[in-house]
């Protein structure tokens, strides 16, 4: 076996690893130390990273809290917030390391403080929390948003138009006289028929985003959530990615692209929706 022929470095080589570390790449530093040096005498990646390592180089300083910042955490996280806490140890200044001759002091921040207390089984009762948020106010300065002063009342934000619809969590909404209400429902009970008192409207395809009103029924609460509504559903969407798959499969219909990835959007919900009701039939057929 062919033995390694040790590199050596030259003094420039050494001053230039130990000026650009902290603030180089890897790849970066070993261009530029192969720049300085002969063509002849080029380094490998490895070779760097192991003078590197004698050289006593690392980017990370790990410096561990002090005695007196874990006895001032331990007195005062009943009464103190993680933001405030944290604010507390950069002031106090007790957590350093001595790194080449002078002392380096550790930066806290709010993860910091909530990884510690963790480490240390410490936790807050439902009382001090809710006491550190009322003493928050003071502190801080914060202004709680009510319902009658929030964001959209004091102009910051644009308040949604009448009859404008949002969707929320899978389904849509819609704003009458000012409040949004679920628009399905709302939809039923005025253009299709009233929905009487106990009785709740749902999708035949247990599609929420279908609104369609030959997708839309009425029936009493306790009479959902059967299998034979979970398989009609299931043929509903099979039918309909049919339908999606073939109308895509055909080229050039004159479509624009933002209903075509309209209709793959469709296409992917309508296959999770298949997988999650075959999961709720599967035991059972």
């Amino acid at each position: 076996m062919k033995s390694k022929i040790p590199v050596k470095w030259e003094t420039a080589d050494l001053v230039f690893i130990r000026k650009n570390f902290p603030v180089m790449t890897w790849n970066r530093l070993l261009e530029g130390v192969n720049a300085i040096r002969p063509a002849s005498w080029q380094v490998s990646s490895s070779a760097l990273r192991y003078q590197v390592k004698c050289m006593g180089l690392s980017r990370g300083i790990q410096i561990r809290w002090s005695p007196e910042d874990i006895d001032f955490l331990r007195s005062r996280y009943t009464r103190m917030g993680n933001v405030e806490m944290a604010a507390k140890l950069n002031e106090r200044r007790r957590t350093f390391r001595i790194i080449d001759g002078r002392k380096v002091f550790r930066t806290f921040t709010k993860r910091h403080v909530e990884k510690k207390l963790k480490l240390l089984g410490l936790h807050r009762t439902a009382e001090q929390i809710r006491q550190i948020k009322k003493r928050n106010l003071v502190t801080t300065g914060y202004r709680v948003l009510t319902h009658d002063c929030n964001l959209w009342t004091q102009g910051k934000r644009k308040a949604a138009d009448e009859a404008s619809v949002r969707i929320w969590k899978g389904r849509r909404h819609v704003k009458i006289n000012g409040k949004f209400t679920p628009y399905t429902r709302w939809f039923y009970h005025n253009f299709i028929r009233p929905v009487p008192p106990g009785y709740m409207v749902y999708h035949l395809d247990c599609d929420r985003l279908n609104d369609s009103p030959d997708n839309l029924a009425c029936a009493p609460h306790n009479n959902l959530q059967s299998f034979a509504y979970y398989r009609h559903a299931l043929t509903l969407l099979d039918r309909r990615e049919k339908k999606l798959l073939d109308i895509l499969r055909v080229r050039n219909y004159g479509r624009q692209g933002d209903e075509i990835r309209q209709m793959h959007t469709d296409l992917n919900r309508i296959r999770k929706l298949q997988q999650k009701i075959r999961n709720k039939i599967r035991p059972n057929n």
